[in-house]
């Protein structure tokens, strides 16, 4: 009987703590949830009263209240990014990846966008910082990709190949041109190393086509050092071409350096080579190749080259080459005839341009060269702008021939040409190196030109 008596008393005292923990549980959640909406509204309504401060506050302190929120949170951030408000977004994303209620996957992809952030306002050391914490995370092969940007950024080419390496091993592919690139800047940056001492200019693939003939002098002597650097960079460049065959640039920085050591023929094989991998950048060493003929003593050979070159690859460039090398063959009477032909053929400001001082030189001081000066310099106002080279993806237009724009940072993307004639003649073979040549269509090691070394 006393058994009975004591489930008696016991039943309804567990049925009464359980109704008052419900209860409690409701009012809680009746709590939080009459709370959320008000730190969702202070902060709507502080965004739209252009007080971004204080809505990140309020915000942040719904995520205190809960973690289910923080989609909420990463869509703030990037409308604080999209906006240029670049230390809004790291302050959110900051929160995130230090908050320990969020799961470590939410906490990672705060880190990735946080380094995301650093690299956009431009602290680079901080942001190297956020994607190497990511390396043992599933996030590794985007933070890798970022870390690429970064060194490429900070034209760190040596981290930069690395970098690419590991991407590749991750199954992360990289361009192959890109990777060309890599190469040839580091190359580029020892070819310079290697001129230090030099008196005259150096020639570069960037400049090239803007070189005077007197300009390309081959040192004297070169000393044994001169000669083992020479012969590294060669190795530099030959590496390029093994990964990408297509790698226009490699060829023309071989030519340069075989020229620069006195090996004519090797440089004029390296050069001509650019017409079965791009011939829209024969421009580029449209001087050179007829610097090399100059010095082999083959001019007729060099101007029936230059001249085939014209009539496949119309460039205002190679014309002007052209053009000069007939005048210094040949004299002023036939290249200026060649020039009219070529001018009427073709008509562009440029070339008309290059005609009337042509005319004007050979006239005395007269009414009618008077008007030609006056002309020449009403064509000025356009041709100055006319001259240019433009990115093809983002339109920056430049004064010099870049191999990356400066624009959006895309390799290959600065066509060849003048902007006259991409807007009146475009090139209708020309293609994007990027889309010609990828991994499923070349091989590493398919093109492997003779080293060039003293």
């Amino acid at each position: 009987m006393e058994f009975e008596t004591w489930w008696l008393i016991f039943i309804p005292l567990v049925f009464s703590l359980g109704w008052f923990a419900a209860l409690f549980e409701r009012r809680s959640q009746r709590i939080q949830k009459q709370r959320l909406p008000n730190s969702y509204f202070k902060g709507v309504n502080f965004l739209l009263s252009e007080q971004p401060d204080k809505a990140i506050d309020a915000f942040l302190d719904v995520a205190e209240i809960d973690t289910d929120t923080v989609e909420l949170h990463f869509a703030l951030a990037n409308l604080f990014r999209k906006k240029g408000e670049i230390d809004r977004a790291i302050r959110v994303h900051q929160f995130l990846s230090t908050s320990l209620r969020l799961k470590p996957s939410e906490r990672e992809r705060s880190t990735f966008e946080l380094g995301v952030d650093f690299l956009r306002a431009g602290i680079l050391d901080r942001a190297e910082l956020a994607f190497l914490s990511l390396q043992e995370t599933p996030l590794a092969a985007q933070g890798a990709r970022q870390l690429l940007a970064l060194y490429e950024l900070e034209k760190d080419w040596n981290k930069a190949i690395v970098q690419a390496e590991k991407l590749n091993a991750m199954g992360a592919e990289v361009p192959l041109p890109m990777l060309a690139h890599f190469y040839c800047e580091r190359a580029h940056i020892a070819f310079l190393k290697l001129h230090a001492d030099a008196v005259l200019p150096i020639p570069t693939a960037q400049n090239v086509h803007s070189v005077n003939q007197d300009d390309w002098v081959v040192p004297p002597q070169l000393t044994a050092a001169q000669v083992q650097q020479a012969h590294s960079i060669a190795v530099e460049l030959q590496q390029a071409l093994q990964i990408y065959p297509g790698s226009v640039r490699a060829s023309l920085m071989l030519g340069e350096l075989a020229y620069w050591q006195g090996h004519h023929e090797q440089a004029l094989q390296y050069w001509t080579m650019a017409e079965q991998q791009n011939p829209w950048y024969l421009p580029l060493v449209g001087q050179g190749i007829w610097n090399v003929f100059l010095r082999l003593n083959r001019q007729a050979e060099g101007i029936e080259l230059l001249r085939s070159y014209c009539q496949r690859y119309p460039s205002v460039d190679l014309l002007w080459v052209l053009v000069n090398a007939v005048e210094q063959t040949q004299g002023r009477e036939i290249a200026f005839n060649l020039l009219r032909e070529q001018v009427r053929t073709r008509p562009s400001l440029l070339g008309l341009d290059k005609l009337l001082s042509t005319q004007q030189r050979d006239m005395q001081d007269t009414d009618r060269a008077q008007d030609i000066a006056l002309t020449r310099e009403l064509m000025a106002k356009h041709t100055h702008r006319l001259e240019r080279y433009r990115c093809h993806h983002c339109g920056f237009q430049a004064k010099k021939f870049y191999w990356q724009c400066p624009g959006c940072a895309r390799w290959d993307t600065l066509v060849p040409r003048r902007v006259e004639e991409l807007d009146f003649y475009p090139l209708p073979a020309y293609q994007d190196p990027a889309i010609q040549y990828n991994s499923k269509n070349l091989h590493r090691g398919q093109h492997k030109p003779t080293i060039v070394s003293s």
